[in-house]
């Protein structure tokens, strides 16, 4: 999991990767600050998701 800091340290083509990665993220012509966004979006889910799924259990 990345922090909002990290993300901005890194290059478009490392965060094309990660959201690459993800399968779920748009990042074709997509500038960098929407990019992090998406990304970060898409932890946050994620987080929730796994959460949701221990508290079922």
């Amino acid at each position: 999991m990345f922090d909002i800091s990290a993300l901005k340290e890194m290059k478009l083509s490392e965060l094309q990767e990660i959201a690459k990665a993800a399968k779920t993220i748009k990042f074709n012509g997509v500038k960098k600050e929407t990019l992090i966004g998406q990304i970060v979006e898409h932890q946050m889910a994620n987080v929730d998701t796994k959460v949701n799924t221990k508290a079922e259990s």
